[in-house]
């Protein structure tokens, strides 16, 4: 099997009409192959997204609201998807989380590793 390149930018996210912040998680992800080249049609079957809670446990996520962006002169490999922690509206209960995702298809897989970080410490007078 071949390596895939993963990389994902992780931003906290709210579920529409919405402020709360712990609902839900946008993971972006970008696949590419040894060469550089963008890995498309990949379908959200080929994603697995697992969330680390603390030291002792984790889960897997489900993937809700997965697209895939880009084709033609920029390039395909480019992938969008929200994961929560639950179907009934639960919150996350931390506020850092350690996003694991793993991507297998055209022949290959490959893994990376992002955190979730949702509060910001200091302000603009730390700046």
């Amino acid at each position: 099997m071949g390596r895939l390149i993963v990389a994902a930018v992780i931003q906290w996210s709210s579920v529409y009409g919405s402020t709360e912040f712990r609902q839900m998680i946008l993971v972006a992800v970008s696949v590419t192959d040894q060469s550089g080249f963008g890995v498309s049609g990949l379908s959200a079957s080929a994603f697995r997204v697992r969330v680390q809670v603390d030291e002792r446990s984790s889960f897997l996520a489900s993937l809700d609201n997965f697209v895939e962006h880009g084709s033609g002169y920029e390039g395909s490999g480019k992938y969008s998807f929200a994961i929560s922690p639950g179907p009934q509206g639960e919150l996350f209960e931390r506020d850092e989380l350690i996003i694991y995702i793993t991507v297998r298809g055209s022949g290959g897989q490959g893994q990376t590793v992002a955190i979730a970080r949702h509060t910001v410490e200091g302000g603009p007078e730390d700046l």
